[in-house]
């Protein structure tokens, strides 16, 4: 009884380790967010920023601060050149979002994250 009461605690606590768990994203030169489809779902993702012509870091924290939204939050980082990006998972969950529906998402917000891109850069 102790040995599955221990497994199953190892099981929690390896659960929470994968999804608390950092993997890379991409952003196109157009602002299409991508996430790694060969990835696990986790909710929160690492962006190199370094191919995106920011005329300074403070543009491009003004840029990442102006594209949050009840389903993703971004927080730059000038020193390593990166956006952190967390998912709101909890807030789709109902609907059983996966990658291919977060990336559906990430399409329709491009055009919006351009026009973003014009205003703070």
């Amino acid at each position: 009884m102790i040995r599955a009461f221990a497994f199953v605690a190892v099981m929690i606590a390896l659960t929470n380790l994968t999804v608390a768990q950092s993997t890379s994203a991409t952003m196109s030169e157009t602002f299409v967010v991508q996430l790694d489809s060969a990835g696990p779902m986790v909710d929160t993702y690492t962006i190199d920023c370094s191919s995106l012509a920011f005329t300074s870091d403070e543009a491009a924290e003004r840029f990442f601060k102006s594209l949050q939204d009840n389903l993703v939050q971004f927080e730059f980082d000038a020193a390593s050149q990166t956006a952190t990006m967390r998912l709101s998972l909890p807030y789709v969950a109902d609907k059983g979002w996966g990658v291919a529906e977060w990336n559906n998402y990430f399409n329709s917000t491009a055009e919006r994250y351009g026009r973003m891109f014009e205003a703070f850069n």
